[in-house]
C-alpha cells in the first residue's frame, strides 16, 4: 500500500496500523510483541499501552574482542551495538480475550516527506516482522501534519 501525492510542506507523518486479532497465543508462557522491525511510536493492546517504542535508535559504540583485564570503563565489553536497546515488548496474558483482540500501532515517521513532490509508506507484512495473523483484515489510517 502506498499514500501518493503528500504535500512537499510536510514535516511529519504519522500513521496508525490497527488489527483486530483472533489467534491468541494458546498456553500459559509469556507473550512478547517484536516492535524491532519499527521506528518509534505507540502501541496498544485492547486499550492498554505497552509503553513507546523506539528500536529505530540504534545502541552506538564499538562491539570489538572483551578483554576484562586492567581499569574498568563505561566502554569495555560493550555488547549489541547497532542493536535497538529495546526490541521485545511484555504482553500480559490478562489482557488478551479469546477472540476479537485489538492491536493499534501508533507510528510516527518524521522527515519522510520534507521537500517531495509526492511521498510513500511501505505497509507490508515484512515491515512488521512478518503476519503473525493470516488472512485477518488490518487497517490503516494515515494523517500528516504539513506546515
Amino acid at each position: 500500500m502506498s499514500i501518493p501525492k503528500l504535500i512537499s510542506a510536510c514535516v511529519s507523518l504519522l500513521w496508525m496500523l490497527s488489527d483486530d486479532f483472533q489467534c491468541t497465543p494458546r498456553g500459559n508462557d509469556p507473550l512478547a510483541l517484536d516492535m524491532g522491525s519499527m521506528g518509534k511510536g505507540q502501541v496498544w493492546i485492547n486499550g492498554e499501552s505497552i509503553g513507546r517504542h523506539w528500536p529505530a535508535y540504534k545502541a552506538s559504540g564499538s562491539c570489538g574482542g572483551c578483554n576484562y583485564a586492567g581499569t574498568y570503563g563505561e566502554k569495555k565489553c560493550q555488547s549489541n551495538c547497532g542493536e535497538a536497546s529495546q526490541r521485545w515488548y511484555h504482553v500480559p496474558r490478562s489482557w488478551l480475550k479469546p477472540t476479537g483482540n485489538l492491536m493499534v500501532v501508533f507510528e510516527e515517521s518524521e522527515a519522510t516527506c520534507i521537500g517531495q513532490q509526492a511521498c510513500t509508506v511501505n505497509v507490508a507484512p515484512e515491515v512488521f516482522g512478518g503476519d503473525p495473523c493470516p488472512n485477518v483484515m488490518k487497517k490503516l489510517s494515515v494523517e500528516a501534519i504539513c506546515s
